[in-house]
């Protein structure tokens, strides 16, 4: 029995010693994978990254050839041109307005703009729209310096405004075009000041990882940081990897470095445009966080192993197992979270015990990613329908998320519910959910249906023998009966706009593209339809848009006369007008509503530069914005604005027009024995003469010579009370010629003659008369009798 157990134990010496040796291998193998696994991580992950900042760099890029090309149609205005050629800005208050009111609509229309500013070489003064025209002895050195020595129509120039602000200091990027634009010598410069926080929002919105920076190194060698975040704390000059990346001659590269103790995955893009460096910086650690999970627990494992071996083979030593067998005797006793098999454990179920963690644990990520398989799925379709994706991971990625087999031809439409301002952000939910089951009965399994923010998009997928028209119709049946089945299930309506088909899936962007497109176009079409982008982008050659600007100016008019149904009625034309005009954009409609509420608003500051500012709590422009379809828009105006703005402009040209003739009356009294005329009193009041006569009779109920022929006789009866003065003398002090057509006017006025009123006033009391008292005659409204 003795040589039975030795040979038992040599039999489990070498089996422990053979599992030891198998442990290494594991060992090896596991590191291996993990450092294999990681790499490949890191290198997909950069590759991703700099193609997001390839596309945050173009939208940026476009963003600003866009803004430099809207700024310089706003600079093809001659009323600037004939601005800048005045020896004195004050000279012509017409010009010194238009030009406050370019740069007004320049900072509004224009976004991301903080201020816009017109410079005059000659004179050495800045135009702004808030403090106006003043020295310009304050302007930045640098932009000075850059504005004398340059040769170019127009540049950009990025600096830092404050180096001891954290991490280096707030940016500033500048945009300067010589003006005016046409000629060679320029007599001044507008001056546009960006929001750079607009580029750090594009790529918020591209790439959502919480704790992931972009940089903006500029050519000129500033570094722009997105001020919300703070994964670089220090001052950003300092940085070793970023003064490596403004010297690097490469457009493009990633690698992974050392910063602030911690392995930091670095990317850049160099834009073509304009030289700058976009550098997105993202730690390694929140890009592997399930695989340093599974390298802990595998080494844990191994460690487990080996541990539970050398116990195992000193167990087996005569000298050790009863102190080992009565350590193992007080574990189990304690340690109650061991599994226990048969009433009796030793090590191996330690072991195993640990082995089925680590299986559970696997089981349960599993779990994990299978529950988020649609999210993710919703995801990469989202991002297939933005970005660009290349063939080979659209294949393997289709295949992972079981998504519908991809088709040599395709449509992509859009769904967006009407009239849903004022709903909570649950109901909102709830009806989008409910149109993307009715999309998904519709549809089948031929395509995808995903939810994207407040919106539905559906992917259609095309049989590859169908033809071009039957595709076609095919879209339009399957938009229609979506559009109506929300309609009757739901009760509300959606408009839903249809791209055109294409061809290979890499393409799908640009018929997503197309479907936005013509859901922006409800704005022209109207809401609740289905809009196919043909009706945007028409095969045939558009006309150029032509602002109705007769029609502006009817409608001033009415805004002025307060004719509120008039001008509804010009309201309405001024939207069919744009609808009639072929090949009209929603950014054309977007800016013919801003600029009709632009003049508008012009006319109301004038008038009242104090109280028109507050006649609104809430941003015209930004509400024009919000809205969806054309006929919002009149809707609101004819409702909210143009009225209000009306009233209130009736009823301050209406006081203003009462205090002018009240100065006519005053000047009236005390000039009364002048020669006086309605031209000249048109012109005291300021006013043409016909509308000062308008004015003059609906204040006083008369016209300005019976008034004041009613009231020089008024004058002539205190003269015949209170003076000696003889007929002939009063008439000629009241401007008449003659006595003979004095005494005539006042006969028919007042019912006698000069002579015969004289005498029998003699015979009243003076002392109670109210001719006699001294105080200033003023004719009311009505039959001209005294007040």
């Amino acid at each position: 029995m003795k040589r039975f157990s030795v040979k038992r134990n040599i039999r489990l010496k070498l089996v422990l010693a053979a599992c030891l040796l198998s442990i290494l291998p594991v060992l090896i193998v596991s590191i291996g994978s993990y450092q294999i696994a990681s790499t490949s991580l890191q290198q997909e992950v950069g590759r991703a990254k700099r193609e997001t900042l390839k596309q945050v760099q173009q939208r940026i890029d476009d963003k600003l050839v866009a803004l430099n090309k809207t700024i310089l149609q706003h600079l093809f205005n001659p009323s600037l041109d004939e601005f800048l050629k005045l020896d004195d800005p004050y000279k012509d208050l017409r010009l010194y307005k238009e030009a406050v009111a370019i740069l007004n609509s320049i900072e509004v229309l224009v976004d991301n703009v903080d201020s816009a500013e017109l410079y005059f070489m000659k004179e050495d003064k800045i135009l702004s729209v808030n403090n106006g025209l003043n020295s310009a002895e304050n302007m930045d050195p640098e932009l000075k310096a850059r504005l004398q020595g340059h040769h170019e129509p127009y540049f950009w120039i990025d600096r830092k405004t404050d180096s001891q602000m954290t991490r280096g200091g707030s940016q500033e990027v500048t945009y300067v075009r010589e003006v005016p634009v046409q000629g060679d010598t320029p007599r001044g410069y507008i001056i546009v000041k960006l929001n750079d926080r607009a580029f750090f929002q594009i790529y918020s919105e591209m790439d959502r990882e919480v704790n992931s920076e972009m940089l903006v190194l500029t050519a000129s060698g500033n570094i722009f940081s997105d001020w919300n975040k703070s994964l670089l704390q220090d001052d950003l000059a300092s940085y070793r990897f970023l003064l490596d990346i403004k010297v690097s001659g490469l457009q493009e590269n990633g690698y992974t470095a050392k910063v602030d103790g911690q392995d930091m995955l670095i990317n850049y893009w160099q834009s073509p445009y304009n030289g700058w460096k976009y550098v997105s910086v993202v730690p390694v650690k929140e890009l592997t966080p399930l695989f340093i999970r599974i390298k802990q627990l595998t080494l844990l494992l191994c460690l487990t192993l080996i541990i539970g071996c050398l116990t195992a083979a000193l167990m087996l030593s005569k000298h050790f197992y009863q102190l080992i067998k009565n350590i193992l005797d007080l574990i189990r006793g304690k340690a109650s979270r061991f599994p226990t098999s048969s009433g009796k454990q030793d090590e191996f179920s330690i072991i195993r015990h640990y082995v089925e963690m680590l299986h559970s644990v696997n089981d349960s990520l599993n779990d994990q990613i299978e529950e988020s398989r649609p999210v993710l799925a919703a995801g990469f379709v989202q991002h297939v329908l933005t970005e660009a994706v290349p063939a080979d991971e659209l294949s393997e990625k289709f295949d992972y998320y079981d998504l519908p087999h991809i088709s040599p031809y395709y449509t992509v439409m859009r769904v967006e519910l009407d009239n849903i301002r004022g709903q909570t952000e649950r109901d909102i939910n709830l009806f989008v959910y409910a149109v993307k089951n009715i999309a998904e009965e519709v549809l089948g399994p031929c395509g995808t249906v995903i939810k994207m923010r407040a919106d539905v998009v559906l992917l259609i997928n095309h049989k590859p023998e169908e033809m071009t028209a039957v595709r076609k119709t095919e879209a339009f049946r399957l938009a229609e009966e979506i559009h109506t089945m929300v309609e009757c299930v739901l009760n509300i309506t959606a408009t839903v706009g249809v791209g055109r088909c294409h061809e290979g899936f890499s393409n799908i962007r640009h018929s997503f593209k197309e479907a936005t497109e013509a859901l922006q176009y409800r704005l022209i079409a109207g809401s609740g339809k289905v809009i196919y982008v043909g009706q945007v982008e028409p095969d045939t050659e558009r006309h150029p848009f032509t602002y109705p600007a007769e029609l502006e100016q009817q409608i001033m008019l009415q805004v002025k006369l307060g004719n509120e149904q008039q001008l509804a009625m010009l309201l309405d034309k001024f939207g069919q007008g744009l609808k009639q005009q072929d090949g009209i954009s929603t950014e054309h409609v977007r800016m013919a509503f801003m600029q009709l509420i632009s003049r508008v608003l012009r006319e109301l500051y004038e008038l009242d530069p104090d109280g028109g500012p507050l006649l609104f709590t809430y941003s015209l422009y930004e509400r024009v914005n919000g809205l969806r379809t054309m006929n919002q828009m009149i809707a609101w105006l004819k409702d909210e604005v143009f009225p209000i703005i009306s009233r209130h402009i009736m009823y301050r040209r209406n006081d203003s027009n009462h205090k002018s003739i009240e100065t006519v009356l005053h000047y009236i009294e005390q000039h009364y024995d002048d020669d006086l005329s309605q031209p000249m009193m048109a012109e005291l009041a300021g006013m043409p003469a016909s509308h000062f006569s308008h004015i003059f009779k609906e204040e006083l109920g008369m016209t300005f010579s019976d008034y004041l022929i009613a009231y020089r006789m008024e004058k002539a009866k205190e003269l015949l009370a209170s003076t000696d003065m003889k007929v002939a003398e009063i008439a000629e002090k009241l401007r008449y010629n003659n006595s003979q057509n004095f005494i005539r006017v006042f006969k028919r006025i007042h019912g006698s003659t000069p002579g015969d009123f004289r005498a029998s006033w003699m015979g009243r009391s003076s002392g109670t008369n109210k001719l006699a008292s001294g105080q200033p005659t003023r004719l009311g409204k009505g039959s001209g009798t005294i007040e």
